[in-house]
């Protein structure tokens, strides 16, 4: 990749025009040093990762969101501490955790995660159940759908927690830029005219 961007500089092209993206600070710094070890010019390259840029990209259009301005990310643990403390108020009746909500908060976090990256909302999976319900089930797949209906109620919970506490997780960062990319795709050429 540095080789790459080296070469479009090389080629003419700005550098403060160039954004490159690392999947942690550590990867964005050590790229960023070898493209600077290669063309001297490159000091204006945006190099950052997937969460700081999206973070910046909101921050530059929050009034095209339904964001407060004053918006917190919440951290991997915060979510954990959160689903583990609460496990007990979200209403479950078919979930099996033996007792442990630490291992079953785990596992709800990487559904939910899972759900922001595949776009799928709790109205989505709430559509899943209700066309399922109109379906004739064995015991099986009733009892995973009513899993389901639990996972539901912690997604939901989850989702309102961070809207009362005006905070946003990693998932949603990378949906809020989708969404506004999609919907107003004047913002996508303002941003690269900057």
């Amino acid at each position: 990749v540095a080789s790459k961007i080296a070469y479009l500089i090389e080629q003419g092209a700005k550098p403060e025009n160039i954004l490159a993206l690392a999947f942690n600070q550590k990867a964005a710094e050590e790229l960023k040093n070898r493209v600077l070890s290669m063309v001297a010019n490159a000091e204006d390259l945006n190099i950052s990762t997937f969460h700081s840029f999206c973070n910046q990209f909101i921050q530059d259009n929050i009034l095209n969101t339904k964001l407060n301005a004053n918006f917190r990310v919440i951290t991997e643990t915060a979510q954990l501490v959160y689903l583990t403390k609460n496990i007990n108020s979200f209403g479950i009746e078919h979930l099996e955790f033996n007792h442990e909500p630490y291992t079953l908060a785990e596992e709800m976090a990487k559904f939910i995660s899972r759900c922001k990256d595949e776009s799928v909302s709790p109205e989505d999976i709430e559509q899943y159940i209700g066309k399922r319900e109109k379906e004739e089930l064995d015991e099986e797949a009733q009892e995973d759908l009513n899993c389901l209906k639990d996972i539901l109620k912690i997604y939901r919970a989850y989702e309102e927690y961070k809207l009362n506490n005006n905070l946003i997780d990693f998932g949603d960062m990378l949906c809020t830029v989708y969404n506004l990319l999609k919907s107003k795709p004047l913002i996508l050429k303002r941003y690269q005219e900057k």
